[in-house]
């Protein structure tokens, strides 16, 4: 089971980068998944998290929540003594927007979409003791859907459909 030993449930805690391919997009926030070894190797997983960030053109902020269920195959870790390991993670799920803007009279605007999503994680851990692992994933968050922002019935942003993700974090096995 990669790097949790043989424990067999794990809780994954991680910061989270998000930037925007071919638009803006841009957040910082934090994700949970708790996850359950399926066979050796692989793993369910159901999470979520926020990240919230500015949109270019909007005069004002987004903030992303969502919440995935999916799975993660872990190669075994045989470099330096079994503590690194690599991997990869496929979660399916729902992304919420709640875009932001102040408008000239001072009062703010809101407006929030949901939309199915996908995400894709290549990950790198390093084992540091027997119940913790250090977690690093890089990979990209796919939205089922367009989001263009409008303010004053004119285009101003168009939110992209893939964003670039980068992790940093911890897993607990138990």
């Amino acid at each position: 089971m990669a790097d949790s030993g043989t424990r067999s449930y794990a809780l994954e805690l991680t910061a989270v980068q998000a930037t925007g391919v071919s638009g803006p997009a841009t957040g910082l926030g934090g994700a949970a998944h708790f996850e359950m070894a399926a066979t050796a190797g692989w793993w369910l997983r159901i999470g979520g998290g926020a990240r919230g960030g500015s949109v270019a053109g909007l005069g004002g902020n987004d903030l992303v929540a969502w919440a995935t269920i999916g799975g993660a195959w872990r190669l075994p870790a045989v470099i330096h003594g079994g503590r690194f390991g690599i991997g990869a993670c496929l979660d399916a799920g729902f992304v919420l927007h709640e875009l932001s803007h102040t408008r000239a009279a001072g009062t703010t605007a809101y407006a929030s979409r949901l939309l199915p999503q996908a995400t894709v994680l290549v990950q790198g851990s390093w084992r540091m003791s027997s119940s913790w692992t250090a977690v690093a994933a890089l990979g990209s968050e796919i939205a089922f859907g367009v989001t263009d922002v409008w303010v004053a019935s004119k285009p101003v942003a168009h939110i992209p459909v893939v964003r670039g993700l980068a992790l940093l974090g911890v897993r607990f096995g138990f």
